[in-house]
This record gives structure tokens, C-alpha cells and sequence, in this order.
């Protein structure tokens, strides 16, 4: 669950007695006329798009800790991949005994896919 999808550049809640910065997927600031689609929103995207409801959350093991690996109903296996390096990260894994080499983009979430 999202609990704050979109807020303006201020991200307070609505409570004027006790206002707080709030995180959210999306920021639009009302000033400048912006929108901003936040890593939160980018993680969020990644999740709710490639895993889809049933999948099973699998146990990962290796160097790697910003790794989520799921199953899913259909049996495919889903990695979801976090870079958040400003340099390219490349990555060499086994999953289900294929080997596999990939390069993450700098600051990025990736998805692969694995039938």
C-alpha cells in the first residue's frame, strides 16, 4: 500500500494541528508547475507492475543484498534490482541454474524476468 501516491512540494499531511513531512510516490509542486516521479514511485511501479498477486517471495543468497526475487502463480521468477550507485553496477548470478550477466543503469531499478 501507497499511503501518500501524490503530494505538493510542502508534503504535509492534512492534520493542522500536528503537520509532518510526508514521503510520496509523486510530488507536484504548485509554484513551479512540476511533477516529479520519486524513487519511491519507481520502486513502488516495479513491484506492482512485474509482481503480480499469489507470488511467493523466494530466498536469495550471495553478495548482492538489494535484490527481491518472487515466483510467481505462472511459475516465472522475478527479480527486482536496486542500483543506487551513480556508477553502472554490472552483475554476474545464477538463478535456477542459468547464469546470467546484466548491467544495472546508475541509480536505477531493474526487472528481469525469467521464464
Amino acid at each position: 500500500m501507497l499511503w501518500n501516491i501524490v503530494l505538493d512540494q510542502d508534503g504535509k499531511n492534512i492534520d493542522l494541528n500536528r503537520p509532518w513531512p510526508q514521503n510520496s510516490g509523486i510530488v507536484i509542486n504548485t509554484v513551479n508547475k512540476t511533477v516529479t516521479y520519486t524513487p519511491m514511485f519507481r520502486a513502488f511501479e516495479h513491484f506492482s507492475r512485474y509482481v503480480p498477486v499469489g507470488s511467493v517471495l523466494l530466498a536469495s543468497q550471495g553478495y548482492l543484498k538489494d535484490l527481491v526475487a518472487f515466483r510467481t502463480p505462472e511459475a516465472k521468477i522475478v527479480l527486482v534490482l536496486l542500483n543506487a550507485a551513480k556508477a553502472a553496477k554490472s552483475l554476474v548470478g545464477t538463478v535456477g541454474g542459468r547464469t546470467l550477466a546484466i548491467e544495472l543503469p546508475p541509480e536505477s531499478f531493474s526487472t528481469l524476468i525469467l521464464e
